[in-house]
Parts: structure tokens; sequence; C-alpha cells
């Protein structure tokens, strides 16, 4: 979520069904469906968070790959964008405690993104964290914040 606007992934674990219940659960806000690519397209995106990831200060960590289109309202945001290596590591998982501090994976596939956040304004805290992600997550999946900042 971003102010008003709701990206939601709609790909191999999440549909269009789950974008119109969001929709009618939330009338204020523009819920915006982000189709993402499946393994059988060449990439393994299992959740939006795998590829985008609004931030604070105006980014958002992107892997346009990923990503079957990019939306308009995607355009807006400064990207910081990760390659497929840092993708597949879940460099683009990380958790805003504030808009300009993030918790990220203290992992060398997420160096070169941690430092390309500082350079950005952001204050990055790196913390081991693999147990997670070798399930297939990372912050977000094991945080599951309501809001996001």
């Amino acid at each position: 979520m971003h102010g008003a606007k709701v990206f939601v992934g709609s790909g191999q674990r999440s549909d269009p069904e789950g974008a119109a219940f969001l929709t009618a659960q939330f009338p204020d806000h523009q819920v915006l469906s982000v189709p993402t690519r499946s393994l059988a397209e060449g990439e393994e995106v299992l959740h939006l968070d795998c590829a985008f990831n609004p931030l604070g200060l105006g980014h958002a960590l992107i892997y346009p790959q990923g990503l079957a289109q990019v939306p308009a309202a995607m355009e807006a945001f400064e990207w910081i964008e990760v390659t497929r290596e840092e993708a597949q590591a879940l460099a683009t998982n990380v958790l805003s405690v504030a808009p300009d501090l993030i918790m990220a994976r203290s992992d060398p596939s997420c160096a070169r993104v941690n430092q390309a956040l500082r350079a950005a304004g952001y204050r990055v805290e790196e913390v081991v964290f693999d147990g997670v992600p070798s399930t297939g997550g990372s912050f977000r999946c094991a945080t599951l914040p309501l809001a996001r900042v």
C-alpha cells in the first residue's frame, strides 16, 4: 500500500479474485492488480514483494523482469532496480520500519541493494536473516504488517 493505492500481485499465489475482494473491502482505496511472471514464463515471482516494494522516501525496489507489466502508478517512484540474483535472494523483500529506516538482509547477494538504499538516503539495518528466506520469504512475509510505510 502506498497512500490510497494498494498494489496487489496477480500470479502464482494470488489472483484477480483477491484484488476484487480488496476493492470491495477498501472502497476508498485504488486497488491496482500487478501481474507477476511465473516459472513457466522464466521467472518465479511468488508474491509482488519479490519484484516490487514501495519505500518511504518515494523510491521503490523493483525487479522489472519479474513483472508481466508495469502499471503507470509504479512509474511515479524512483526505481532502485535489482538483478535477477538479487531478486532471488529476496533483496526487494525489506521491511520499512519508518519512512527512512529499513531492515534488510545481511547477505552478500543483497549488499549492492543495501548500499543503493543508503545512497538514496535510507538508514539500513542489516540483519542475518536466513531461515525464512530458505523457505521462500523474507521480512515482509515474516512480519505481515497491516500498514506499510
